[in-house]
């Protein structure tokens, strides 16, 4: 059995800043294993989510870092991923965005999706998590619930 893996961990990955936001999203959706017809069917889901509909046609070279992790975030949870992998994407865009980001990750976890997020936004962790891993140095310091591991995280860091 194959499962659909999704993964955002560098803005930009996977695009060619030659294309259109339009092209790199067919371009995209099929280095994740998305036929033609499937990509048709969420195109508009994707573009309406991304909020850059205006500029879908331009090439993505003039988009702002901003606009970039719009249209690849919104590619990589439109795509029905089985299993997402996330790197600090969200660390760039506005706080709106964000926040319909966290809600679609959210929506996915209760779908069935696992959701792998790589952060140092302790409330990212709180609210998307139910388990974290504390990595320092290569190393695992800690593994458990999210809330305990951030919580210990926290005291660490304020500890100094």
């Amino acid at each position: 059995m194959y499962e659909r893996v999704n993964s955002l961990l560098e803005v930009g990955t996977g695009f060619n800043t030659e294309l259109s936001g339009r092209e790199n999203i067919y371009l995209n959706g099929s280095f994740l294993g998305m036929k033609s017809f499937e990509i048709r069917q969420k195109f508009d889901q994707i573009v309406g989510f991304s909020e850059i509909g205006e500029f879908i046609d331009t090439p993505v070279k003039y988009y702002s870092s901003g606009m970039f992790v719009r249209l690849a975030f919104s590619v990589a949870v439109h795509l029905t991923p089985e299993t997402l992998l996330l790197d600090e994407v969200l660390a760039v865009g506005d706080a709106g965005f964000r926040q319909k980001s966290m809600e679609k990750m959210k929506e996915l976890l209760t779908s069935g999706a696992t959701i792998v997020l790589v952060s140092h936004s302790e409330q990212s962790i709180r609210d998307i998590c139910d388990r974290a891993i504390w990595l320092d140095k290569g190393a695992v310091k800690m593994d458990g619930p999210a809330t305990e591991v951030v919580e210990k995280y926290t005291q660490f860091i304020k500890a100094g």
